[in-house]
């Protein structure tokens, strides 16, 4: 079974067209209709279509679930091959991150007072105590083209330790400089934000787009079961409305102000289509 389950992860058993989600959840299955066969076999036996000289064939009825999202799919490559096979967790957010950021790693270059915006996962953690007993962090920032090193000092080690997870992607505001020791450059952070605290900061919105001949009450119930656990936040929803030649932007009331958390985003795009959904920065 894990050895199933680390081929399915990896992608092996893409070629059946069939979600990776869906195979996980029919492995045992599958491994039962095995060890059957097997005792079938071993006892000789054979089915109806066997004893007419016929290959033995099996209709398997795979176990329907949700598929993965993007990010726990690359997560779970990771996890069995040790890197990331079908693409990469930052492409999902490029669009977004390019007017969040002003640098990509690769860019970036000692300039004493600037303080510049990058984003990357963070591929290495490690924690130490100073001197004086506090604790701080050092972070290898990834961005899939270039790696830096992050200080993260004590006096904000304690407001954003929650943030600092293996794998997970940051948004660092903060100074480079030259690494005496390597030769290359370091980063010590002044300011840390996650994907979903970073969009409340930054983002003017939630637009979504609709077409008139494809509205209906069964859409609307559905896009409301959407927002409503996302209400009260900060970021404001807009719905650009087209009808034939005509069309209109109208904008949510207040009280459908979201948490533009990953996951209302996916739910978006799943109900309404992967490019009708756009954070507006």
């Amino acid at each position: 079974r894990r050895t199933f389950e680390a081929l399915i992860k990896a992608g092996a058993f893409d070629c059946f067209s069939v979600s990776r989600a869906s195979l996980l959840a029919s492995t045992n299955k599958a491994i039962s209709l095995a060890e059957k066969a097997k005792k079938d076999k071993a006892n000789k036996q054979q089915d109806f279509f066997g004893s007419l000289g016929m290959a033995n064939s099996i209709e398997v009825d795979y176990e329907f679930c949700d598929d993965m999202s993007e990010r726990d799919r690359l997560l779970a490559e990771k996890a069995v091959l040790g890197w990331y096979a079908s693409g990469h967790p930052m492409l999902q957010y490029k669009d977004e991150l390019k007017h969040i950021t002003t640098a990509k790693i690769s860019e970036l270059k000692p300039q004493q007072g600037q303080v510049i915006t990058v984003a990357g996962l963070v591929s290495q953690l490690r924690t130490m105590n100073t001197k004086r007993g506090d604790r701080m962090a050092f972070i290898a920032l990834d961005d899939g083209e270039a790696s830096i090193e992050l200080a993260v000092f004590s006096d904000l080690y304690h407001e954003y330790r929650d943030l600092l997870v293996k794998d997970d992607l940051l948004i660092v505001d903060g100074e480079v400089s030259v690494d005496e020791y390597s030769g290359g450059y370091k980063m010590s952070a002044k300011k840390i934000y996650g994907m979903e605290s970073a969009r409340e900061s930054y983002a003017r919105g939630i637009l979504l787009q609709m077409q008139a001949d494809e509205v209906s009450t069964d859409l609307l119930q559905q896009l409301q079961q959407v927002l409503v656990p996302y209400k009260n936040g900060l970021c404001p929803v807009y719905v650009e409305y087209t009808n034939g030649n005509l069309q209109t932007t109208m904008k949510l009331g207040k009280q459908w102000k979201m948490t533009p958390k990953d996951a209302l985003v996916d739910q978006l795009k799943l109900l309404l289509g992967e490019h009708r959904v756009r954070v507006g920065y």
